[in-house]
């Protein structure tokens, strides 16, 4: 297996290379790291690599028997590439031994492997929530269910975020599930990914700017609620720009003068819209803050993500990679009916045919767009793309949500939203 695969196999979560030239002190460092207590990063196999091939065998070989989380070999700089092309996969992480720093970053790195770690195991359990309890909910027909799920998603990055050093680093939940959204078996993917994406972008950095307390949480919350709320005026703006607004207008102006009350203006609407999703999200995630840890029912979750026994649809493998799945969203009313809607106010307003035609020639040329977007998103690459850019902490926290993904039992097809 090369290490450009974008799949890893079976072996440490973290693999780091202590690299320099004999008697370049990296014997000293492991000895000095090997010395010292572990910490959350979990059970850490120091192996010294120094000759090019017959120690190879039996360095792979130990790595598979004791499944360290945390492997850390001394190598020769030049060996790094061929020692990467026999173990099948690249450092994640490669630390000068003469560096002043060097002690300081294997030990950071060890300790920021225990937070990923977490973050790839809420991130797993928040993807399975979207992908089976928001399944149903949608099939339901639930009402206000995006609400419901954006208030938990919150939660679940609250509920994330405690210990962490780095409190943004909870956006990354939130972009995990997004990510496994894509493996859906079906339904509307490119508005919950979106949202989920946005989401976690918004409480991440309003928890990282004014720090991990209360206050910055409930604007978080608040924050994700109002996205929620606003995100799907912002696309079918996109789609239709300024006729939206007009045709609320007419819309509103014929009501008030049927029902003879004054006509409320779409920012009061989409202002109060907004609010109200807000504060029941930010109550969402004040009460989480409280509570501090899951409730039964999440842990429960939580569990079977750690043991790999969460469940997906089966139909996920059928649907997922066919190019002319993108297109599966066009054949949904949902998606028709603002463009119906819009377009026959303004017809009943006086506008022209003509402008209708490109109205809709227009909401079709752009969706088509966004959802030939979606489907170029290809998930199972994202962390060998993280790695790459030398982001391993995401990386392994995405590799570890998508590898028990693809390991899940598959269960009965779940109804297209």
């Amino acid at each position: 297996m090369s290490p450009d695969s974008p799949t890893q196999p079976h072996g440490p979560g973290l693999l780091i290379g202590l690299t320099g030239a004999p008697g370049s002190g990296k014997a000293r460092i492991l000895d000095e790291l090997a010395a010292r207590p572990q910490g959350r990063g979990g059970k850490i196999e120091l192996a010294r690599f120094e000759s090019q091939g017959e120690d190879l065998m039996p360095l792979r070989a130990a790595i598979e028997a004791n499944h360290p989380r945390i492997v850390i070999i001394a190598v020769r700089a030049e060996l790094v590439a061929e020692i990467e092309q026999r173990l099948g996969r690249r450092f994640d992480l490669c630390v000068e031994a003469d560096a002043p720093d060097a002690l300081a970053r294997l030990e950071r790195a060890c300790g920021d492997f225990g937070e990923w770690t977490r973050i790839g195991l809420f991130g797993g359990a928040s993807g399975a929530i979207e992908m089976s309890v928001g399944s149903a909910l949608h099939a339901a027909r639930i009402p206000f269910r995006s609400t419901f799920l954006s208030a938990l998603q919150g939660a679940m990055m609250v509920f994330a975020g405690f210990g962490l050093t780095q409190p943004g680093r909870v956006m990354w939940v939130s972009f995990i599930s997004a990510g496994l959204k894509a493996l859906s078996p079906g339904g509307n993917r490119l508005r919950p990914m979106l949202a989920i994406f946005m989401q976690g972008f918004f409480f991440g950095s309003t928890v990282q700017l004014l720090g991990w307390n209360a206050p910055a949480v409930a604007l978080g919350g608040m924050l994700i609620g109002v996205w929620a709320s606003l995100q799907g005026f912002f696309l079918e703006y996109l789609m239709l720009g300024g006729d939206l607004v007009r045709a609320y207008d007419s819309a509103a102006l014929w009501l008030a003068r049927i029902l003879h009350v004054p006509a409320p203006g779409l920012p009061w609407v989409v202002g109060g819209w907004a609010f109200v999703h807000g504060i029941i999200c930010a109550g969402s995630c004040v009460a989480a803050w409280r509570l501090r840890q899951p409730p039964a029912a999440l842990r429960r979750v939580l569990e079977k993500e750690m043991t790999g026994k969460v469940e997906v649809a089966a139909a996920g493998a059928r649907v997922r990679g066919r190019s002319w799945a993108r297109l599966i969203e066009f054949t949904r009313w949902k998606f028709w009916l603002p463009l119906v809607i819009v377009a026959g106010i303004l017809l009943a307003s006086g506008s022209p045919w003509e402008k209708v035609a490109w109205l809709t020639l227009r909401f079709f040329a752009i969706g088509l767009v966004l959802m030939a977007l979606v489907s170029l998103i290809r998930p199972a690459r994202w962390a060998d793309l993280l790695r790459r850019r030398g982001w391993w902490g995401p990386a392994l926290a995405f590799s570890d949500a998508f590898e028990r993904r693809q390991a899940a039992k598959p269960v009965k097809k779940i109804p297209p939203q």
